[in-house]
């Protein structure tokens, strides 16, 4: 028996198929995030699971986990997420807006609104406009579903 069997009286596959369960929630929460425009930069990533970890109990802050465990986290996870480098927000804008894209975006919307009940909330619904954004923005890699090739950032 190991240390970790015994002083946890568990076997060893059953705290990785719980670690697994919680680690699939963040995948899927970064590929669902990604597809919808918004990828989690790595330290984002870590931040996240440490919030996380200390809500689940398993950690005694929230500060973010280090970067050895994002490593062994996209290397566990590497047949579903991967980094990569998002285009710049010129590039972008020219080639995603198309009127499929557009109507994409309100279709995502419509379902964030009624997901988080803002449709009889309007005062809890901001507008953002781009003033101050620099044109040559240089986004930082993001964490992204394995089939996507560049995100909007």
């Amino acid at each position: 028996m190991s240390r970790r069997e015994s002083s946890r009286s568990q076997a060893v596959m059953t705290l990785r198929d719980r670690i697994s369960d919680e680690e699939l929630r963040l995948v899927e929460h970064a590929e669902d995030s990604a597809r919808l425009g918004y990828g989690f930069s790595n330290k984002a990533m870590q931040q996240m699971a440490g919030e996380l970890a200390h809500h689940l109990g398993k950690r005694a802050t929230d500060k973010p986990l280090s970067n050895c465990w994002l490593y062994g986290f996209l290397k566990r996870w590497e047949s579903r997420i991967s980094t990569l480098k998002p285009s710049a927000l010129e590039s972008n804008r020219a080639k995603h807006s198309t009127p499929e894209s557009v109507a994409k975006y309100f279709e995502n919307l419509e379902v964030a609104i009624a997901e988080y009940e803002l449709q009889e909330r309007p005062d809890c619904i901001y507008d953002l406009d781009e003033t101050g954004i620099s044109p040559e923005h240089r986004p930082p890699n993001i964490i992204a579903p394995i089939k996507e090739k560049q995100q909007q950032n």
